[in-house]
């Protein structure tokens, strides 16, 4: 052994021999003779070589410690284990079952990206040179409150590997994603969204396996105070189990402060959940939502009606590729047909010739990307309203 003062001596007949009796991981020196029938040669130089763990494993990390904790970071550090190679580091959120491996060649990691306001678990193996250790005994941290320029509350679900938001679709914004590990934030979109009109909602749930109930709710911050607690904030509320787009009408007040502001979307399995809460199994994502006026549009009741032509039907809604209209008019009348996005811009424009009697005309909206829209019936000042949905 390298560290002894003693020499071991084995006489060899051939060229090579097995050492045996040695102990684990350990370093030794090695020196050959050669033997002669008159005289023997001198030893030659000293070559080194480290045995293995003791039966081959390699041992389990000890000492793990998490610190620097803050909303979304841990650093997670443990002792050196003699021979190893690299760690593989697992964490999770405590409430999933999924692990999620790191490898590490050090003995410290910075695990980023977590959920603010969350209990994780976390392990660690050794990788030695032909084999691995057992995981260590599971360790965990908590993760701090959200602390963001934004003044808003945190809001996430701690597993999102069973159901998540899958699509979100309000104004120009339209997102679709796997899930996001319990929490995104998207408050780099923004859309237009007007006071005063029916708006909808399309949003859309992803599912790993049973397709379990979600319970969305959708909150506006419409006074722009920095939290979603006032009265008429909470603007959708609904449960479904079904992985299809789903469509829900909300209305923003005439009250509604104008400008930029937040909106949370949340879907949580099994229960209603608060604005600020986090729960077990689910999702939320949070965007931005510019609150508007629409000018020089008439709403639905307002203005004068065009009574010369009645009977009207659009179909289908949603729509894919063509919105058909159907009516009948009381004379013969030119119409003008715009389509407008929620900004109130002008997407398109045509000009109509209705007879009089049943009329059906086919206007094609393949072009338009999936969202809400309004589609206006003009003759002179005479106007009417609808609202469609353009579907992917």
């Amino acid at each position: 052994m390298a560290s002894s003062g003693t020499w071991t001596s084995s006489n060899v007949t051939g060229t090579n021999t097995n050492l045996t009796s040695l102990s684990p991981n350990s370093t030794y020196n090695v020196r050959v003779q050669t033997v002669c029938n008159s005289s023997s040669s001198s030893f030659s130089p000293i070559v080194n070589f480290t045995t293995l763990n003791q039966s081959g494993t390699c041992n389990v990390p000890g000492g793990l410690n998490a610190t620097n904790i803050t909303s979304t970071q841990a650093q997670i550090s443990w002792s050196a284990v003699s021979g190893a190679i690299s760690y593989i580091l697992e964490y999770k959120v405590s409430a999933s079952s999924i692990w999620l491996p790191v490898n590490v060649t050090g003995t410290t990691h910075t695990l980023s990206t977590l959920i603010p306001n969350s209990t994780y678990n976390y392990r660690v193996k050794t990788i030695c040179s032909s084999n691995s250790s057992a995981f260590s005994p599971t360790s965990n941290f908590t993760t701090e409150e959200e602390q963001s320029g934004s003044g808003y509350c945190s809001s996430s679900g701690q597993n999102a590997s069973l159901e998540w938001i899958s699509r979100v679709a309000v104004g120009t914004i339209n997102r679709t994603s796997g899930s996001d590990g319990g929490y995104f934030d998207a408050t780099f979109m923004s859309s237009g969204v007007p006071r005063g009109r029916s708006q909808t909602l399309i949003h859309r749930a992803g599912y790993s396996g049973e397709n379990r109930m979600l319970y969305w709710r959708m909150w506006i911050d419409l006074n722009q105070d920095g939290d979603f607690n006032d009265s008429g904030e909470l603007l959708v509320s609904r449960s479904s189990n079904s992985s299809n787009d789903q469509y829900v009408s909300y209305l923003i007040p005439h009250s509604a402060t104008l400008g930029s502001t937040r909106m949370r979307i949340q879907a949580k399995y099994n229960a209603y959940g608060d604005p600020c809460e986090t729960f077990a199994n689910g999702e939320v994502e949070d965007y931005t939502i510019n609150i508007t006026d629409l000018y020089g549009l008439p709403a639905e009741g307002e203005g004068q009606e065009l009574n010369i032509i009645n009977e009207i039907k659009m179909f289908p809604n949603p729509v894919g590729d063509d919105l058909n209209i159907t009516f009948q008019a009381a004379q013969y009348l030119d119409l003008n047909i715009q389509i407008i996005d929620m900004f109130g811009r002008v997407l398109k424009e045509e000009e109509y010739h209705a007879q009089e009697g049943d009329n059906r005309f086919a206007i094609p909206v393949s072009e338009l990307i999936s969202g809400p829209y309004i589609l206006i019936l003009k003759n002179g000042n005479l106007i009417k309203n609808y609202r469609f949905i353009k579907s992917e």
